[in-house]
């Protein structure tokens, strides 16, 4: 299977409008990262309903900010008489666990043992703004970083269902728009099953941390 990723830093609407550059009509399917709306509310811990907190706000604070282009992938996928699926991305539940507990024990703990710092050192304003966004910081930890340290799960659960997509529907030609953070991981997961990929770095500006740490990853690796 041939697969185009087009990377994107989330809310940008030049992404949108990049991938459609690509030719739609070209391709069997436009797969999305994204995952069903639903949260499931169950076998809840402290930190797991803190994470379900921290995401529901990092969500609407996303989707106040996104300006309109008037562009609409799906509709763009259906005029190209392609499939849209917009749900790759594992759901909040697998993805919560997926980070060893240990990690998100440690990450909750420095969040925690930060208040009584805040307490002594800065005004009472700082103080609330601080905790009332704990979920949030314990969320985007969780997400960015304790992900990282899981050895690229996510990467390896978008990598299976996009080939698990494909080979149900016997597609040859894929397209497909994910975070720039998961560009090269997502990349060299579908390359090392054998398919052909062709990436594309995001348009927007804050694409550019991540072509610096990928410098820096490709240098260390090459001295190893």
């Amino acid at each position: 299977m041939n697969v185009t990723i087009q990377g994107e830093v989330h809310g940008s609407e030049e992404d949108k409008e990049a991938i459609l550059t690509h030719g739609l009509e070209s391709f069997d399917c436009l797969l999305i990262e994204g995952r069903k709306p639903e949260i499931e509310i169950q076998n809840l811990t402290i930190g797991y309903s803190i994470f379900i907190i921290g995401y529901v706000l990092g969500s609407w604070i996303q989707s106040t900010i996104e300006t309109e282009s008037g562009v609409d992938l799906q509709e763009e996928a259906e005029n190209a008489d392609i499939e849209y699926n917009d749900q790759i991305d594992a759901d909040i539940p697998t993805m919560y666990q997926m980070v060893p507990e240990r990690l998100k024990q440690v990450i909750g703990l420095i969040l925690l043992l930060l208040i009584p710092v805040a307490i002594i050192g800065v005004n009472r304003l700082v103080l609330v703004l601080y905790i009332s966004t704990i979920p949030l910081l314990y969320t985007g930890l969780v997400d960015n970083v304790g992900i990282r340290f899981a050895g690229g799960k996510r990467n390896q659960y978008m990598a299976n269902e996009i080939v698990r997509i494909a080979d149900r529907e016997n597609y040859d030609e894929a397209i497909v728009l994910c975070g720039q953070s998961h560009l090269y991981g997502l990349t060299d997961e579908l390359e090392s099953r054998g398919h052909e990929v062709t990436s594309h770095d995001s348009n927007h500006w804050l694409r550019y941390p991540y072509l610096i740490l990928k410098k820096v990853n490709d240098v260390i690796t090459a001295k190893l």
